[in-house]
């Protein structure tokens, strides 16, 4: 009986292998099976050995090749898809870097939502806060025109 691609080098890692490299050998898998043609049910880890001299170790940097060449083709939108909101939470908040990209890009009005008019103020220079002083008061000297009337049907 024979047995399927990979169940070797599995068995002789004593089935350790960290996530990652495990997602990276089936996507060196995949691509071999594809540059096949899919003609690859029968062979074991050892005919592919010889017959390609393909290992388990470069089926892994293949699989990292490919799924690196994805990601780099596919929108944030379709890497973030498929997180649910802990495991986004957890993202943004385990990495300083992707939080300040995400405040740097987000619209004012989503950056101060739900702050408090202290906590808005708290980063900003003396000047600042005087140019905001003076835009406010002039917002507020500004006539004020009257609602249009809603039409009524």
């Amino acid at each position: 009986m024979r047995q399927a691609v990979g169940y070797d080098y599995f068995y002789q890692q004593g089935q350790q292998l960290q996530d990652e490299e495990l997602w990276q050998f089936l996507f060196g898998l995949q691509r071999q099976w594809q540059q096949r043609g899919g003609e690859m049910s029968n062979l074991t880890i050892d005919e592919m050995i010889m017959e390609e001299g393909l290992t388990p170790e470069l089926l892994i940097e293949s699989g990292r090749e490919w799924r690196e060449f994805l990601l780099a083709s596919m929108t944030p939108e379709e890497r973030l898809a498929g997180l649910s909101e802990v495991d986004l939470l957890r993202l943004i908040e385990g990495d300083e870097q992707i939080r300040k990209q995400i405040i740097a890009n987000a619209p004012p009005e989503e950056r101060l939502a739900g702050m408090a008019p202290e906590e808005r103020l708290a980063g900003m220079a003396p000047e600042e806060l005087t140019i905001l002083l003076e835009q406010i008061e002039h917002y507020l000297h500004q006539p004020k025109t009257p609602p249009k009337p809603k039409e009524q049907k």
